[in-house]
């Protein structure tokens, strides 16, 4: 028996289905580098450690500001007419966290981080506090149990932030790229 020859209508319908199999291959390999590539483009790159320490340090100028505002409440309630409107109370964001490319990229901000995060939890329970006071828009008088409540949140809060500094000031150097012992060079001398 010799060996079977393809007719022009089989050499065809070969043709035809190797150029489909090829097809839907290319449809889903291509697929899959558009869902590789979405998943890179929604996968943010960590910014430098010095971008991250730089928003931290303006987190902690904001809240330290924040903070002396809030201590000073009780005088302006006595010091305007009426009592204060309530839409004037400081505020400041309840929580702190960083991204997590940047906790990932950078562990040794995780000290600071926390530092920030106890320290707007406890700024923020001062607001709050405030906040509950408020009767019809208004602050009328400042009872002296949250004056020395909201007085020792305070402290807390810049006890905390002051933290936060003292690990963002310690931080080690960051490693130096240096270039690698590798030479393309080949000495053929010996």
């Amino acid at each position: 028996m010799g060996a079977r020859h393809l007719s022009t209508g089989e050499f065809v319908l070969v043709g035809a289905l190797v150029t489909l199999v090829g097809a839907l291959f290319l449809l889903l390999l291509g697929g899959g580098f558009d869902a590789l590539r979405a998943r890179l483009e929604a996968t943010p790159l960590p910014q430098t450690r010095d971008s991250v320490v730089a928003e931290m340090r303006e987190i902690i100028r904001v809240s330290r500001e924040t903070a002396e505002q809030l201590r000073a409440v009780p005088a302006l309630i006595v010091g305007s007419a009426g009592g204060l409107d309530c839409a004037d109370l400081p505020s400041i964001p309840a929580t702190y966290r960083l991204p997590d490319s940047e906790r990932t990229a950078y562990p040794e901000l995780g000290p600071a981080e926390g530092a920030l995060h106890e320290a707007r939890i406890a700024l923020h329970d001062v607001e709050a506090r405030w906040q509950h006071e408020c009767q019809d828009g208004r602050l009328r008088e400042a009872q002296a149990h949250i004056l020395t409540q909201t007085e020792a949140f305070i402290q807390a809060g810049l006890a905390a932030l002051a933290e936060a500094e003292r690990v963002l000031d310690l931080l080690p150097p960051l490693p130096t790229v240096t270039p690698t012992g590798v030479s393309w060079y080949t000495n053929r001398d010996g």
